[in-house]
């Protein structure tokens, strides 16, 4: 099997129809989810590259492909499960994507173990954290609301709900697990209402849903039962 390969999805591109962005995601996940499923690729690495998916300057000037984005969200979604399998390149939108240029930036970032990273002229980007002042007029969450947090099963997402009751004083969680993505669940949407617990933890009120994340009808049902406003 090749050490390395190279996948562009097909985006409609910027001003994209929320269906068109819709069926992007729906088909990266399905080349996403036989990918991890394969045993022969199991030592390879995959690089999905985007175009106009992010903005790195972070102030707006750059406009963004929603389809791109979506699709770049997700293989993000599934690179935090796979880590090491998975590495994401984002080019600007009017990049010449067959260019030698693409391959030095994966290499580039492989030196450097950046698995996100955006190419814009020949310099590199790399998500980073950073500190930001909270804004007056009290705290960023309705009491009286619902939070929802994705990626349920992930490693993070039991810190962060902890971190949302415990230091912001969210009442009640809706915590959201996706199925399919790490081959555990086998949920249909038709059992939706049987795939969720209500508990209580950290003194709030938690439910936790599992549905799958192309499923429009599962998540709408979901949300529906859930107190408004929610974050």
């Amino acid at each position: 099997p090749p050490a390395v390969v190279v996948w562009r999805p097909p985006t409609p591109g910027v001003g994209a129809t929320p269906d068109a962005a819709l069926s992007a995601v729906r088909g990266v996940m399905a080349l996403l989810r036989a990918w991890s499923d394969e045993p022969r690729l199991a030592d390879s690495r995959l690089v999905v590259l985007t175009r106009g998916a992010v903005a790195p300057d972070g102030d707006g000037g750059e406009p963004v492909d929603p389809a791109a984005a979506a699709v770049w969200g997700c293989a993000a979604a599934v690179q935090a499960e796979h880590p090491g399998r998975l590495f994401l390149v984002d080019a600007d939108a009017g990049a010449d994507t067959a260019t030698e240029a693409v391959p030095a930036a994966v290499a580039r970032g492989a030196v450097l173990d950046e698995p996100r990273i955006a190419l814009r002229g020949d310099t590199l980007f790399a998500p980073r954290l950073s500190l930001s002042s909270a804004a007056a007029g009290g705290g960023a969450f309705d009491p009286e609301g619902t939070v929802l947090v994705t990626d349920a099963g992930g490693p993070l997402a039991e810190a962060v709900a902890e971190r949302l009751v415990r230091q912001e004083g969210v009442k009640r969680l809706l915590l959201v697990r996706f199925e399919g993505t790490d081959g555990t669940n086998d949920h249909t949407a038709d059992d939706t209402n049987d795939a969720m617990t209500d508990e209580t933890r950290w003194g709030a009120r938690v439910r936790v849903a599992t549905v799958d994340p192309l499923d429009a009808a599962a998540l709408e049902r979901v949300v529906e039962g859930s107190i408004r406003p929610i974050r």
